[in-house]
């Protein structure tokens, strides 16, 4: 598994001292406290494990530090990675910008008067990790923060520094990525919510040049877990650690918010601080603006739920019921565009009966159950819903077509 890793700050303030801000005339070496994420509770900041970098290049928008300890990295690496960062950095602070004058010219903060982003690579981020799962890159709020223990005083993005190496243009996306969740906790601060903003992050890799659009192997993947399984998932209810599944749909729902309601300024909207928060902040600020006009929050995701499985199947405008413009997609193609991602499904049934079939999702969710016609003699389908007395709000859409 491919993540990224990000946590609002919960640590305890720290009676120590933290080490001095870097100021414009950059230390050859800094140390940093690094998450350990094969600790049982990575978010503990008892568990951290201490780093040391060495400046080996120096950007307009960012320092580069390679793990003194050892690196996959040299020089000429850092130098490609300032590079990249100097490229992506000012395209996301246009796109991601809150529209905040005093956040303009720093949409990421700049709490210690360095106005460069510290960008650390390290072989530790994932240094006697077991399993499937491995770390691309992390942004820790802390860091913005010298009063917690372990804080960096300063702007800073910890990076695997394999990861350049296996997969150069997947690595940019991570560095867009991360430099959106600094963006996202500078601008809306506490209210920010995760499902949000992991899907804005997906969704700056995009913009960036490295997305899903792009066929980046990383994005494509979160996508195609959600839509071949989209049971699992829940739009609003971020799990403690989310999985590719989980990336996958809040993408989809933040580019759907895009397309739907007003482009670059939905995403503005979604990084402003309007004092609301969630589904509250969309109702309020985003809603109301979309093309064709919706029915509020849970209008809005039945008709994405819909945009999901509708893209692409070739069914017709005049079909009572479908959207030409709602339910779907107008700027990706979720069918016959990778092999992995062929439209929002699950299970699939032919002729053979099925007596019943239990199905169970979370809130804000979608399932999809479809009949093969074309591996059956035809003839007529009857289908029973049962759905306890305390699950309210559910909707059911029967879509019948010949592709």
């Amino acid at each position: 598994m491919l993540r990224s890793w990000y946590r609002k700050t919960s640590v305890r303030p720290s009676s120590r001292s933290v080490r001095p801000s870097v100021f414009d005339d950059a230390p050859a070496t800094v140390n940093f406290w690094m998450v350990d994420f094969k600790s049982s509770a990575p978010e503990n900041s008892a568990n951290d494990v201490l780093a040391t970098g060495t400046l080996a290049a120096t950007g307009t928008h960012c320092l580069v530090y390679l793990d003194a300890s050892g690196s996959a990295l040299i020089a000429s690496d850092a130098e490609k990675i300032a590079a990249w960062f100097d490229a992506i950095r000012p395209t996301l602070a246009t796109a991601c910008w809150d529209g905040v004058n005093a956040h303009q010219e720093y949409p990421e903060g700049n709490i210690d008067g360095q106005p460069r982003v510290i960008l650390f690579l390290t072989p530790q981020i994932n240094q006697g990790v077991t399993g499937g799962a491995v770390t691309l890159g992390y942004f820790h709020p802390r860091d913005k923060n010298p009063a917690l223990a372990h804080s960096a005083g300063t702007e800073v993005i910890y990076l695997w520094d394999q990861w350049m190496k296996t997969n150069p243009d997947d690595f940019k996306g991570v560095l867009a990525h991360e430099f959106q969740h600094m963006m996202y906790h500078n601008q809306k601060g506490a209210r920010g919510v995760d499902w949000l903003n992991e899907g804005l992050s997906v969704w700056a890799q995009q913009v960036a040049g490295y997305g899903f659009i792009q066929k980046m192997s990383t994005p494509v993947s979160q996508v195609a877990l959600y839509l071949n399984g989209p049971n699992t998932a829940s739009l609003n209810h971020w799990p403690e650690e989310g999985g590719l599944e989980s990336y996958g749909l809040s993408y989809l729902f933040i580019q759907y918010l895009y397309e739907r309601c007003g482009g670059y300024a939905a995403i503005r909207s979604l990084e402003y601080d309007n004092g609301q928060t969630g589904f509250t902040d969309l109702a309020t600020s985003l809603l109301n603006n979309a093309v064709p006009a919706t029915t509020g929050v849970e209008g809005f995701f039945n008709e994405f739920a819909l945009a999901m499985y509708c893209d692409e199947i070739g069914l017709s405008a005049s079909l009572p019921g479908f959207s030409a413009e709602a339910h779907r997609f107008r700027e990706l193609s979720l069918r016959g565009w990778v092999s992995e991602v062929n439209g929002l499904k699950h299970l699939s049934y032919a002729e053979s009966p099925v007596n019943a079939a239990a199905l169970t999702i979370p809130g804000f969710a979608a399932d999809v159950v479809e009949y093969d016609g074309n591996t059956s003699n035809g003839g007529d389908v009857e289908i029973t819903v049962i759905a306890p007395p305390e699950v309210p709000n559910y909707k059911l859409w029967l879509i019948y077509y010949k592709p």
